[in-house]
């Protein structure tokens, strides 16, 4: 060992520096680099449907800004989202390919789904006004099912266009919380029949369930402006996102964290850090072998 040239030491020497210089210059890949395209499917609620009858901001639009504030937006679509939609509706646009939506589809890797209220609607006679309601229980529970069914083909239909898509299924809040105790007695087991159905129809087609029963709860006057409309207000938009971006930012922050990094802080990176470090104590254990320390 004593006898190893110089020469060839301070190659050793210059290879290891440089090593050092390409490791430390590797750039850093941001965890939340990756970009999202974002599709609101759905009614009124997806589209944006004020409590006085005119479309404007909603929930998606709310969920869009957050994924642009975190760095995460590459596009935002809620074009076939269509008030008065119903199961039906959305499926038949899917399966029809009505105004190219399954190439929207396929091009989404974040999709919100909002539907089966207006299905209950269509089977329900409610008098905001005069606090009354009025419903065949056989037809409204074979409505149940037919919105079971219809949001499990939906979400099936979308993972047949776009396997690795994230669907996020919205469930309801009561829109009359305003009515009398009488009629809300009447109420809740309409949501609560429609939201069992729309979560196990999520359960049962691996898409997220999100529930917004509570998010217009703690403020109704406030959310729901309007006693004889469903419609939120802004700030109820606004708890609606907050309510799918919880989730939504977990399920971003889980993925960001599987995905294979670059940065000097990988597994890879690390053993390769080692692995120079012991080249460099070699190194310099020869330096100080043939003196040139």
């Amino acid at each position: 060992m004593l006898s190893l040239s110089k020469t060839c030491i301070r190659f050793f020497v210059i290879l290891a520096v440089l090593f050092f210089s390409v490791l430390n210059s590797t750039p850093h890949v941001d965890a939340f680099s990756q970009k999202e395209s974002y599709l609101a499917l759905g009614d009124s609620l997806a589209a944006g449907q004020t409590p006085y009858g005119h479309i404007g901001s909603g929930y998606a639009d709310y969920v869009a800004a957050k994924l642009k504030a975190a760095g995460y937006l590459k596009s935002f679509t809620k074009k076939y989202a269509i008030p008065g939609y119903t199961t039906d509706r959305v499926l038949r646009d899917i399966e029809d390919n009505n105004k190219g939506i399954k190439q929207s589809i396929a091009q989404s890797t974040l999709i919100t789904l909002d539907v089966g209220a207006d299905d209950i609607i269509n089977s329900v006679h409610i008098d905001a006004k005069n606090g009354q309601i009025a419903y065949d229980f056989k037809q409204t529970a074979m409505t149940f099912l037919t919105i079971g069914t219809n949001v499990r083909r939906v979400i099936q239909d979308i993972q047949q266009v776009n396997p690795t898509a994230r669907i996020y299924l919205l469930g309801y809040y009561n829109p009359f919380p305003g009515l009398p105790e009488s009629v809300q007695n009447e109420i809740r087991p309409l949501l609560d029949g429609l939201n069992g159905a729309l979560k196990e129809a999520a359960q049962q087609s691996g898409a997220t369930y999100i529930s917004t029963a509570n998010a217009l709860s703690q403020n109704t006057k406030k959310y729901l402006p309007n006693p004889y409309d469903i419609h939120p207000s802004t700030a109820g938009y606004q708890e609606i996102a907050a309510a799918i971006w919880n989730h939504m930012q977990t399920d971003l922050m889980q993925q960001s964290t599987q995905q294979p990094s670059t940065s000097p802080s990988s597994p890879f990176s690390l053993a390769i850090s080692n692995f120079l470090l012991m080249v460099h104590s070699f190194i310099q254990m020869l330096l100080s072998l043939v003196g040139l320390r």
